[in-house]
């Protein structure tokens, strides 16, 4: 499946139907909202420079608030999701690629983070926040999950070039070169 997937993806790529990386998006949701790392950015191109740094601080504590309650909340096994809904958490791809990368070495409660963003009416996952759990996966060695998780972005047509390198990185590391 990886192998069809890939070539299916360097077909849309020589045949222009795809121009970049950053037009396979859901819900059409690029650029401004990632920087070239990968990482989201909280303000936009509008306001004075105290405005923008006042969004970041918010977002950022946005970030923070999420965070705690999923750490704490998963570590003593409460409903964690329970607990976000009531939260009123507006989900958004920045925000669940930057908690995501808080979590970058526990697949646990990441995961359990990624699946209840997934649920949340008016967002659905796009290929960033998949790369971003797919890491997760990958650096954690859970291979079947991540596997699973790729498929998953191949069934809803978002993968992207680094969808394909993250397995191929993740089993080499892990001495699967049968599998990469």
């Amino acid at each position: 499946k990886f192998s069809t997937l890939l070539e299916e993806e360097v077909y849309k790529r020589n045949g222009d139907e795809v121009a970049n990386d950053t037009d396979i998006f859901v819900d059409g949701d690029v650029g401004d909202d990632y920087n070239d790392d990968g990482r989201g950015s909280a303000g936009g191109d509008s306001g004075s420079d105290s405005e923008k740094s006042r969004e970041r601080e918010i977002y950022a504590k946005e970030v923070d608030r999420v965070y705690k309650v999923v750490n704490e909340l998963f570590a003593s096994d409460r409903n964690m999701e329970a607990v976000l809904n009531q939260c009123n958490v507006k989900v958004s791809h920045v925000l669940v690629v930057d908690v995501l990368n808080r979590f970058r070495h526990a697949w646990k409660p990441a995961s359990r983070f990624f699946y209840w963003a997934g649920q949340q009416p008016g967002f659905s996952h796009d290929s960033q926040t998949y790369n971003a759990m797919m890491n997760i996966l990958g650096n954690t060695r859970q291979f079947e999950s991540m596997v699973a998780t790729f498929e998953e972005m191949g069934k809803n047509s978002v993968t992207t070039m680094e969808t394909f390198i993250i397995p191929t990185k993740a089993f080499a590391a892990g001495r699967e070169m049968k599998k990469a």
